[in-house]
């Protein structure tokens, strides 16, 4: 994989301007950024309104249907290139919980998947098939 991570370190969510200016830098280095934690429904949980309201981010699907792993969020952001050098382009943001059980579960079946397909080199275990769907009413 050609993948080069960056870590960006820990940042508090005490402070909204440090963790908001950390996602706006991040999201200007990276195509692709994955964060933990924080995106949940708790009183700290303040990714998603960064993401959301203060970036203009579009959620995509949040709150799945799955233990571990449930308040995963997954969302894109158009960047307008302002930085020198850089192109306007769509950024991936996958917001994984804080639990690093969930996290791991969550990166290994969602994110792997993702940039293995951004790689073109998507392993055979996750080939498409076609399947028709029936109403259960």
């Amino acid at each position: 994989r050609n993948c080069v991570p960056i870590d960006l370190g820990i940042v508090s969510d005490d402070d909204y301007s440090k963790l908001k200016s950390t996602i706006i830098s991040a999201l200007d280095s990276c195509d692709v950024l994955i964060s933990t934690g924080g995106i949940s429904m708790g009183e700290k949980d303040i990714m998603e309104s960064i993401f959301v309201n203060d970036l203009g981010a579009a959620v995509h699907f949040g709150r799945l249907h799955m233990k571990p792993g449930k308040p995963t969020t997954f969302l894109t952001w158009k960047s307008e290139g302002t930085r020198v050098g850089s192109k306007a382009a769509t950024k991936l943001i996958f917001a994984l919980p804080g639990n690093p059980v969930s996290a791991t579960v969550c990166a290994d079946l969602l994110v792997r998947p993702c940039l293995d397909m951004l790689h073109g080199s998507l392993p055979p275990e996750y080939s498409s098939e076609t399947v028709s769907v029936s109403s259960l009413d």
